[in-house]
């Protein structure tokens, strides 16, 4: 790998603080992600429940 030349390593130094800087940040945003996604799964699991059981009475018969 070629030697980075001193402006290559200043904005690399730039780059990596700002990254230090906004790491807590976006691991919040990734944690709630993974916490809506989990959500929203089960509640997509919950519907599919609902319409199957749906989907076994027949119209006009007994519920």
């Amino acid at each position: 790998m070629a030697r980075l030349s001193p402006r290559q390593r200043a904005w690399r130094g730039r780059l990596e603080t700002v990254l230090r800087v906004a790491a807590p940040a976006l691991d919040l945003v990734v944690g709630s992600a993974e916490r809506i996604d989990r959500a929203g799964r089960t509640a997509g699991r919950a519907l599919s429940r609902q319409r199957a059981s749906r989907s076994r009475v027949r119209p006009g018969g007994p519920a």
